[in-house]
């Protein structure tokens, strides 16, 4: 795959060209607000009028539909050997499905009163849940049991996302710039310095430098992380950046907004 032929991308460097190599906006794929990549280049999607997919990433060409149950979907994650998708929705249970032949393999009734973003611990061990009326809250992925809030105060987030040594949480929210939560105790660490409207969307690179956020304004924003401050922002949509992900080596995004799907190439500053 073109994965297999480049090292992986350093976040901490600055970023000159960022290249849009597909753009994909058939009308019957529109209105995407989940976006996973996997660790072998898979892509999946989801929306709440779309059913769950599987692309082949660099060329933004579907590959598989998943069945009539996996319709409705607000956000998904995936596990981090790539076996396992979750999905969640406002009014839903969260879903388990096999990522590679696409059957729904168990319910988490637990989770019944529906989640706006989740995200997996990068030992897969636990997930966390965020929405817009709860706490963020932390699951026994095994048990399906609730291990409790991360913080009383992680209310009303809109997306979630945690670095890849699993010691910070990351969540957005509409009202208030990105901010980042101490794993183990739950202490809010700050904000991210965004000049934003409204963060909808995040993912974090996989060195864990830099953190990736959409906006209401269809901005892209590269943070970094250990600074606080933006790397790069580009004008990525003419509409609400409604999902983002990265690639596993870094060297490209996957940005959707209600009308289209775009893949970007992430290409180091020269000189």
């Amino acid at each position: 795959s073109i994965a297999s032929l480049r090292v992986e991308a350093d976040w901490g460097i600055p970023y000159g060209d960022f290249e849009c190599l597909h753009q994909y906006s058939e009308a019957r794929d529109r209105g995407v607000t989940g976006l996973a990549i996997g660790p072998d280049g898979a892509l999946y999607t989801c929306g709440p009028d779309l059913y769950l997919c599987r692309w082949y990433l660099y060329e933004l060409a579907k590959e598989q539909q998943f069945d009539l149950f996996s319709k409705g979907s607000k956000c998904l994650t995936l596990s981090p050997d790539g076996q396992v998708l979750l999905t969640g929705a406002a009014k839903s249970n969260i879903k388990l499905w096999d990522a590679l032949n696409g059957t729904l393999m168990d319910t988490l009734s637990d989770h019944s009163m529906g989640v706006a973003g989740l995200a997996f611990s990068p030992d897969g061990q636990t997930v966390v849940t965020c929405a817009a009326e709860t706490n963020i809250k932390l699951w026994d992925y095994s048990t399906g049991e609730m291990q409790g809030p991360l913080n009383d105060e992680s209310f009303g987030a809109t997306a979630i996302t945690l670095t890849p040594d699993g010691q910070t949480v990351l969540t957005s929210s509409h009202q208030s710039n990105i901010r980042f939560w101490d794993w183990s105790t739950g202490e809010l660490l700050g904000p991210l310095n965004i000049q934003s409207f409204g963060v909808t969307s995040l993912t974090i690179s996989p060195d864990g430098q830099a953190v990736i956020s959409g906006d209401e304004q269809g901005m892209l924003t590269i943070t970094s992380l250990a600074t606080g401050e933006p790397i790069r922002t580009i004008k990525a949509h003419r509409e609400t950046i409604t999902a983002v992900a990265v690639s596993p080596d870094g060297w490209y995004i996957v940005t959707a907004s209600p009308l289209e799907m775009k893949l970007w190439g992430c290409w180091p500053e020269e000189g």
